[in-house]
């Protein structure tokens, strides 16, 4: 079982994003095709936690899109007009995430209209990577979740508050994109038993997705790779399963 983890350059930064505390950045990477770029201001743990998250997710057919190791040039950093890459992005590896378009954010009604098995993998996923931003409500919410506008076909990104110390499932699933998909999901037995043994296969690939880390990321990261360790071994607990209810 390998894992592959592209490496490619940025060669230019387009525009920042308007999205959140990690202040990514629009570029152009090497093979010609734009991509959401997360550096910095990430910190070392959110990068590690995007690419955990999203290789795991991919194996167990979540809808996250494709992902590489960018390089950002020192020079590229020094010489742009935009003082603030420095400091949200920096130089060095970046996490770097296929760019999606046209695509519309998902509302509790677009959700709704979406398979509601995949929202139920949804939502034990984010639970068992303890990741407590995917929130909505008729009220609002930032679920990290967008639809495409060309298939209609859903997008799940944004991982990396993923193993977190801090997740309180008590306090996040009620509050979980979702939620009501799995409320609603009356014979849960056969869908169970096909996420345990996915999450089971899946798992398997976490040496490999470590190993694939950028070295720059690793340095006193020890403890939090036990973290993500042991949060993955939680999905045959009973009471992994009783907190989802």
């Amino acid at each position: 079982m390998t894992v592959r983890l592209d490496i490619l350059d940025i060669v230019e930064i387009v525009q920042p994003i308007a999205s959140g505390m990690t202040q990514p950045f629009l570029c152009h990477l090497d093979d010609g095709q734009l991509y959401a770029v997360k550096g910095r201001q990430a910190l070392r743990q959110g990068l590690i936690a995007e690419v955990v998250a999203g290789f795991l997710g991919r194996e167990l057919g979540l809808p996250i899109p494709p992902f590489v190791i960018g390089r950002m040039p020192t020079s590229l950093v020094r010489h742009h007009g935009d003082p603030d890459v420095a400091h949200a992005i920096g130089d060095g590896p970046v996490f770097a995430s296929a760019w999606q378009e046209p695509i519309q954010p998902v509302t509790p009604v677009i959700l709704a209209q979406q398979n509601a098995a995949l929202s139920c993998w949804l939502y034990v996923f984010d639970h068992w990577i303890a990741n407590g931003d995917r929130t909505l409500t008729e009220h609002g919410g930032n679920p990290n979740l967008f639809v495409r506008l060309e298939d209609g076909a859903l997008i799940v990104i944004d991982h990396n508050l993923a193993f977190a110390a801090s997740y309180d499932p008590a306090r996040e699933l009620p509050l979980h994109a979702g939620r009501p998909a799995w409320d609603r999901m009356r014979r849960r037995d056969p869908l169970r038993d096909a996420m345990m043994a996915g999450m089971t296969n899946a798992a398997r690939l976490l040496p490999h997705i470590f190993h694939a880390l950028p070295e720059e990321w690793l340095d006193g990261q020890a403890d939090f790779l036990d973290t993500i360790a042991t949060r993955l071994r939680r999905h045959d607990d009973p009471r992994f399963w009783a907190e989802l209810a």
